[in-house]
């Protein structure tokens, strides 16, 4: 996906020296990586939302949308990674409509 125009091989070694570098900075603080998946472990707004949600706090749920996921991010080059946000933005905003119809019945 990075590296479309490399072998397997190569991309995953720039892939992995990336990955590498960046783990140093300190804003990478909570991310992990093995040799398939990459995932960030920390606090995020996303993450925040959910935990809301799950807890079934309806106005902190509202409060903590911020919209589409990575609206901003390119996607037309990945179809794949296009397809997985899509997925997931789509099932935010149909939680995030139930939170705040739920959270509309209570006022």
């Amino acid at each position: 996906m990075f590296y479309p125009g490399e072998d397997e091989t190569s991309a995953r070694h720039r892939l992995s020296q990336l990955m590498y570098r960046m783990k140093k900075q300190p804003y990478w603080q909570g991310l992990e990586s093995n040799t398939h998946n990459v995932r960030f472990t920390g606090q995020s707004d996303l993450a925040a939302y959910h935990d809301a949600f799950a807890q079934g706090d309806w106005a902190a749920s509202c409060e903590r949308y911020g919209g589409p996921l990575l609206a901003d991010a390119p996607t037309s080059a990945w179809p794949q990674f296009e397809d997985w946000l899509e997925q997931e933005r789509n099932e935010l905003t149909r939680s995030f409509v139930d939170a705040a119809m739920l959270y509309s019945t209570r006022l």
